[in-house]
C-alpha cells in the first residue's frame, strides 16, 4: 500500500511527536511525497516496511532505530544521495538483532564522520552492530572515521553487492571496511582509493569470515600493512575472481608490508583465480605478506614491487602458490625460506615440482602485457601445465568466467591431469576459439585501434579467409 500525501492533521501529529494510527500500519512510505525527510519516515515506520526515496540530495543522517526496514531509492545511487555533511555522525546507523534483514539499496552515502569517543569513532558511512544487513547498488564515498572509514560492522552478517566504496579514510584501521567478528559476503564490489592511517587500506578483517567474489581493489593504501586487505587474528578469508591493482603499503618513513594483502590470521586464507598487478610495499611483499599461511591458486602476479626491489610477490615465509604465474616482479620475487610454489611460472626460477621460469623461454606469453590483458596466447608454456588435482572441483571457471578445463594441446601437456583433463597456470584458461583479437577493429590484436589496424585490413583486402 502506497501512502498519499500527508494531511494537515497528520502533519500536526508529526510535529507533536505522535504516530497517527493511519501511518503506523503503512507498507510503503514515500519520501518526500509523503514524508519530508527519510528519518521521519523511519521514525513512523513499522518493522518490515519499505521506505522509497525519490531522486535528490537529503542532508541528514539516518538511524534505523532497531527496526527491520528496506530503504531504497527509486532512481538509483547516481541521482539519490544521503549527505551527512556537518552532522558528525555516520550516514546510516543500524543496531540490534531486531533490525535483522534490513536492506539499503541504491544510494550514494557521503560526508559521514565518526571520530568521537568509543563507540562514536566507528563507521563514517555505515555503522552496524549485531544486525543482518544487505547493502546493494550503492556508492559510499568521502566518509571519515577513526576505524572503518566507509563501513564498520561488529558481530553482524553483512552482504555487499554491486557497490563502489571510494575515497574513504580511517585514521586507524580499515579505510573502507572494518569487520569485527562478523561475516561478510561481497560480490561485484569495488574498493577504490581508500586510505588507512594504520592497517587495511580497503578492508581490515578480524575474527569472523569473508567471501569476496568478483571484487576490485584499486589504488588503496595503508600506512603500515595491507594496502588493500589485512586479514587478522581469527579471520577466515576466501577471495576469488578478484583484482588487486595499484594498492600500496608504507611511505618514506614507514616500512610497509603487503601492498595487496597482509595475512596474520592462523585461520584459513585462500585466494583463487585472482589478479595482482602493480601493487607495492616500501619494505616487504609487494603483492602479499604471509605472516601466517596463505594459499593462492591459479592467480597471476605481474609488476608488483618493493622499494628494496626484492619480495615483489611475497614477503615473509608462509605463502603456498599453486598453478600461479609470477612475471616482472623484480629479482627474487619470492623468498625461498618457508614459501612453497608448485606448477607455477616464477621469473628467475623457484625450486618446486612442475615450476618454470628459470629460462627466458619460459615467459608466459600474455596477450598484451602493456595493455593489461594477461590471458595466455597460443604457445604459452603455461597451457595445460598446471596441477589439476590442486584445483577445487567446485570452481569450474577462470577469472573471466570461461571454462577452467580446456585441453588445448593435442600432445605434450606437462601438467597433472584429473581424469585426463588438464588446466592452465595463472588466472586465465587459454580458450582456443577466443584467442584472436577481442576488441572490434583491433585487426592486429595489440589492444590498440590505430593506423596499424587500417594497414592490416588494407593489405589483406580482397583475400579469402580459409
Amino acid at each position: 500500500m502506497t501512502r498519499s500525501k500527508l494531511t494537515k492533521p497528520i502533519l500536526l501529529a508529526l510535529a507533536a511527536g505522535l504516530t497517527p494510527p493511519s501511518i503506523a500500519n503503512a507498507d510503503v512510505l514515500n519520501v518526500p511525497s509523503d514524508f519530508p525527510t527519510i528519518q521521519i519516515a523511519v521514525n513512523l515506520a513499522s518493522a518490515g516496511d519499505e521506505i522509497v526515496v525519490a531522486p535528490g540530495t537529503y542532508f541528514e543522517d539516518i538511524d534505523f532505530l532497531g527496526k527491520q526496514l528496506t530503504l531504497r531509492s527509486s532512481g538509483g545511487a547516481a541521482v539519490t544521495t544521503i549527505d551527512a555533511i556537518g552532522r558528525f555522525d555516520p550516514v546510516i546507523t543500524i543496531l540490534g538483532s531486531s533490525a535483522d534483514g534490513s536492506v539499503v539499496e541504491g544510494f550514494t552515502l557521503t560526508n559521514g564522520q565518526a571520530t568521537d569517543a568509543a563507540p562514536g569513532e566507528r563507521g563514517g558511512g555505515i555503522y552496524i552492530d549485531s544486525a543482518d544487513v544487505t547493502f546493494r547498488d550503492g556508492v559510499i564515498t568521502d566518509n571519515f572515521a577513526t576505524i572503518g572509514g566507509a563501513i564498520y560492522a561488529n558481530a553482524s552478517l553483512l552482504t555487499i553487492e554491486n557497490t563502489v566504496i571510494e575515497g574513504n579514510e580511517a585514521t586507524s584501521n580499515g579505510g573502507g571496511l572494518y569487520l569485527n567478528n562478523s561475516t561478510t559476503t561481497m560480490t561485484n564490489t569495488a574498493f577504490v582509493s581508500n586510505v588507512s592511517g594504520n592497517r587495511g587500506g580497503a578492508a581490515f578483517l578480524i575474527g569472523g569470515s569473508s567471501s569476496i567474489d568478483g571484487c576490485e581493489f584499486l589504488g588503496n593504501s595503508a600506512l603500515v600493512r595491507g594496502g588493500a586487505i589485512e586479514s587478522a587474528s581469527g579471520h577466515q578469508l576466501l577471495a576469488f575472481d578478484s583484482t588487486f591493482d595499484g594498492n600500496s603499503a608504507g611511505d618514506a618513513d614507514t616500512e610497509g608490508r603487503g601492498g595487496g594483502v597482509y595475512n596474520s590470521s592462523t585461520t584459513d586464507a585462500v585466494i583463487n583465480n585472482s589478479l595482482f598487478t602493480e601493487n607495492s610495499a616500501t619494505a616487504f611483499g609487494g603483492a602479499l605478506y604471509a605472516a601466517q599461511d596463505i594459499l593462492v591458486r591459479n592467480s597471476t602476479f605481474v609488476g608488483n614491487f618493493t622499494d628494496t626491489d626484492l619480495d615483489g610477490v611475497v614477503g615473509a615465509s608462509s605463502a603456498h602458490l599453486r598453478n600461479c604465474i609470477a612475471w616482472d616482479n623484480g629479482p627474487n620475487p619470492i623468498p625461498a625460506s618457508g614459501n612453497v610454489a608448485t606448477h607455477s611460472i616464477v621469473e628467475g626460477g623457484f625450486a618446486g615440482v612442475g615450476n618454470l621460469g628459470a629460462d627466458s623461454s619460459d615467459e608466459p606469453l600474455f596477450v598484451n602485457r602493456a595493455g593489461g590483458d594477461f590471458r595466455l596466447v597460443d604457445g604459452s608454456p603455461g597451457i595445460d601445465a598446471a596441477d589439476s588435482t590442486a584445483w577445487p572441483g567446485a570452481l569450474s571457471t577462470d577469472f573471466n568466467g570461461e571454462p577452467r578445463v580446456v585441453n588445448a594441446l593435442e600432445s605434450g601437456a606437462t601438467g597433472v591431469p584429473v581424469f585426463g583433463y588438464y588446466i592452465d597456470m595463472g588466472a586465465f584458461e587459454f580458450q582456443p576459439e577466443a584467442s584472436g583479437p577481442t576488441c572490434f577493429g583491433d585487426a592486429n590484436g595489440d589492444g590498440v585501434i590505430d593506423l596499424a589496424d587500417l594497414n592490416a585490413v588494407l593489405s589483406a583486402f580482397g583475400a579469402v579467409c580459409p
